[in-house]
């Protein structure tokens, strides 16, 4: 059984790339974007499809589940409840990610060794 998929992305993409992307619809927004949809059989074509979109050096914008499939997934589901790492306490609490200014890494570069 599949399910619906729709990947937003920014730029426009020419239909010959449909084949190459699993048959999926591409639809050309105003915007400047284009917009990628149709049924993914399984997890592991959604990831190939993602990885040619990356391939393809197109920025993808947004994936979204389409069809009655994609009903909301139940708490239990959640990543926490299979023995993830990630566990919240309050399943509305909201995840923020530390950033920090990644265009100037520090190192001291000690314990580096030359590939000569």
């Amino acid at each position: 059984m599949s399910t619906g998929y729709r990947f937003h992305i920014r730029g426009h993409l020419d239909d010959r790339w449909s084949d190459w992307l699993g048959g999926l619809a591409i639809e050309r927004m105003e915007d400047g974007t284009s917009v990628l949809s149709g049924p993914i059989p399984d997890q592991a074509a959604l990831h190939g499809v993602i990885g040619r979109i990356r391939d393809l050096g197109l920025p993808l914008l947004a994936v979204e589940c389409i069809g009655d499939e994609c009903a909301e997934v139940p708490w239990s589901a959640q990543p926490e409840a299979r023995g993830s790492p990630l566990s919240l306490s309050d399943p509305h609490e909201q995840i923020h990610l530390i950033t920090g200014d990644i265009s100037n890494p520090t190192t001291d570069n000690k314990g580096d060794q030359s590939c000569d």
